[in-house]
């Protein structure tokens, strides 16, 4: 379960990234 997590971590991160990258 905790690579599920780990994965879901992921993509918050990414979607946070993104938007910080388009303004």
């Amino acid at each position: 379960q905790v690579f599920r997590r780990f994965c879901l971590g992921l993509q918050k991160i990414e979607e946070i990234f993104k938007k910080a990258g388009h303004p």
